[in-house]
């Protein structure tokens, strides 16, 4: 976790939101300094009376404590979240300089680069400007009228904030503001000088990718529901096997995270932790409508996801922890997105799915299944023509050390690969993941010409990803090309 060092250093140029841009859509403000009060970085609430923004009464239900969700994609745009509590600032306090967008070219780790930081330009050596920060990070941090700690701070989905020398964390509430990097204690850092890398001249604020996207409490007057935290490790490790035709169903509904069907409660699906725990929705497949109890080696799911956070992210499913991921869904909106994959189940009848940034609600229907298909002897050209072979997913590319460079064409062989036959293969579903660049690029792939649909792969500092049907052609070849201007690392 980089929490200190992710805070920018401010000492870069930011590109400022302009004037009261969405001031009609914040909640009215309450004169007078905050009735509730809560201790700040720098002890009590300044004298000077300023107004504080409405307290509004939501109710007791509230959002978990926020996620530390550290700055992995270049999205520099403003995001909603980040506009509105902007907004919501100048609205209660007056004209302000907030800065929120930074170019992704500037250097270090920094939500300023995803549109979901804010830089508020207060110096504490003045009092009219430290009042303000007093009485907004007063109202920000102190309880509501149920006990709720840091109510409105959660509500905004507020990940952390810097000040004055000192740090608070939305991640963990109870432990309070602590020293920034040393600027509390170092008594070189107490030098003018150090003003800005100390916040002494500015409160920054970074947004969790919920608070980002304006999908919280405070906005939408609904708790957005918790991460789903069911044990990524409870699916068993069976070995993934090839299947034979896919027998369809009528569709059944397996997971719904906002209505909690297929799990304890409702949730929704959420990036890995930065401590490493992995959060893997684990879903049973099997015994629901059509599908039988056993005796399954994959099935077709319809994936659809629904009020993402962030930007871009990639839903995957996989049989077990360890196995080959398979996109499904890369929703770029909040907006309901879906996608259909034939995915192998593990021996205890269930998929698990996963999402690499952010979170979302998620539902899985089933719309078909694939009973094992007998390996023994080895299928022949004659026994494969017209079937659907299901197989475990299979990586038939990746050069992790050589990225396709700016225009350039890679051939790459798929027949013979992991199973695939090498005659008489009409066609074959490939998924694309296209990561490490330094600039947004694209990569599109291609069958044999005049045959096949060529699909393209955005790529970004982050893992893409695209799914098609390829007719590899005689060959059994399919081609890549990166038309984009920087390089970018694939596999297949």
């Amino acid at each position: 976790m980089r929490s200190a060092t992710a805070l920018p250093s401010a000492r870069r140029p930011i590109v400022a939101l302009a004037g009261a841009a969405l001031v009609a859509a914040v909640l009215p403000f309450a004169a007078g300094v905050p009735t509730q009060a809560a201790s700040g970085p720098t002890g009590t609430v300044a004298a000077i009376a300023v107004p504080a923004p409405a307290m509004p009464d939501l109710g007791p239900a509230i959002e978990s404590e926020a996620d530390y969700q550290g700055q992995t994609l270049c999205s520099p745009k403003v995001k909603a979240g980040a506009a509105k509590l902007a907004a919501l600032i100048r609205a209660t306090y007056g004209t302000s300089s907030i800065g929120i967008s930074r170019p992704c070219s500037d250097g270090g780790q920094s939500e300023h680069k995803e549109g979901r930081a804010l830089d508020w330009m207060l110096k504490v050596t003045v009092a009219a400007q430290k009042a303000k920060a007093d009485s907004f990070l007063a109202w920000l941090l102190a309880a509501d009228k149920y006990g709720n700690p840091a109510a409105m701070a959660k509500r905004l989905g507020v990940m952390y904030i810097g000040w004055n020398n000192k740090f608070w964390r939305g991640y963990d509430v109870a432990r309070g503001w602590t020293d920034l990097k040393g600027c509390s204690t170092d008594k070189a850092k107490k030098a003018a000088a150090y003003d800005t890398y100390c916040h002494r001249n500015h409160i920054h604020i970074s947004l969790t990718w919920e608070g980002a996207s304006a999908l919280t409490s405070f906005w939408t007057g609904t708790p957005l529901a918790p991460t789903c935290t069911q044990g990524w490790g409870t699916s068993s490790a069976g070995p993934a096997v090839a299947g034979g035709d896919l027998v369809p169903v009528t569709p059944v509904r397996v997971l719904d995270t906002r209505r909690g069907t297929g799990q304890v409660e409702p949730c929704r699906l959420g990036q890995q932790r930065w401590s490493g725990d992995r959060r893997d929705l684990v879903v049973s497949v099997l015994g629901h409508g059509g599908v039988p109890s056993r005796n399954v080696a994959a099935v077709a799911v319809r994936v659809a996801v629904t009020r993402a956070s962030s930007p871009g992210p990639t839903v995957v499913a996989r049989t077990t922890a360890t196995s080959t991921r398979i996109a499904v869904v890369t929703p770029f909106s909040t907006a309901e997105q879906s996608s259909t994959a034939v995915v192998p189940v593990a021996s205890d009848g269930t998929i698990r799915l996963s999402i690499d940034r952010g979170s979302a609600d998620v539902t899985v229907d089933v719309l078909g299944y694939a009973a094992p298909r007998v390996l023994s002897p080895a299928p022949t050209a004659a026994t494969t023509t017209g079937l659907t072979h299901v197989m475990a997913p299979t990586t038939v590319y990746e050069a992790p050390g050589s990225p396709l460079q700016p225009g350039e064409t890679r051939t790459i062989t798929v027949a013979g690969r992991g199973g695939i036959p090498t005659a008489n293969l009409s066609g074959v579903l490939l998924t694309v993941l296209a990561v490490r660049t330094t600039a947004t690029s694209w990569v599109t792939i291609s069958g044999a010409p005049g045959t096949s649909v060529v699909a393209g792969v955005r790529a970004a500092t982050s893992t893409h990803t695209a799914a098609q049907v390829f007719l590899p052609g005689p060959s059994g070849t399919v081609t890549l090309r990166n038309t984009g201007k920087a390089p970018v690392t694939v596999a297949v």
